[in-house]
């Protein structure tokens, strides 16, 4: 059982959660190249989740995912999103029924006052079992942030404008 509290302990400090609580769009690229959580909600086998959590080299799968997003841009670029409607992870934590709203109102679909209701239903129902959203330090994992975040200045930018309510 110990093997199992450390990884759900490491799991608990990574940028992104298998449980649903964080992005969970990187998951689906990084099991591409069999470096998921993915594998580990659907077998235990602790000797994957104990190379996965501590020797798994990611470098492959992060030049992939890197050059996925470089062609998201690209095309959000031409197209200017107007056939997406993303949602900044961070706005919908901190007021998911305003985003969902919002979002509806972009497609010009109506949102009943049974279904508002719901929605803060449901909200206020699971708020127990909600995982709290860690922000683990960057310097956990050996980077400086004041070095990384420039390198993703350009991105956030953009992300910024598309994720913006229209």
């Amino acid at each position: 059982m110990a093997i199992h509290d450390d990884l759900l302990t490491e799991a608990r400090s990574l940028p992104s959660s298998a449980t649903g609580n964080g992005p969970a769009e990187c998951h689906d690229l990084m099991a591409l190249n069999f470096t998921s959580h993915y594998y580990q909600a659907f077998a235990q086998i602790p000797s994957y989740s104990r190379w996965f959590a501590h020797e798994a080299d990611l470098t492959a799968t992060y030049r992939y995912e890197r050059r996925v997003l470089k062609l998201l841009q690209w095309g959000f670029h031409r197209s200017r999103g107007d056939r997406f409607h993303d949602i900044d992870f961070r706005a919908m934590q901190q007021d998911p029924i305003s985003e969902v709203t919002r979002r509806y109102d972009r497609l010009g679909e109506p949102i009943t006052d049974e279904f508002a209701a719901g929605m803060r239903q449901w909200w206020h129902d699971n708020a127990e079992q909600r995982e709290a959203n860690v922000h683990p330090d960057p310097a956990a994992f050996g980077l400086d942030f004041d070095e990384v975040r420039p390198l993703f200045a350009e991105y956030v930018a953009r992300a910024a404008i598309w994720t913006a309510s229209r």
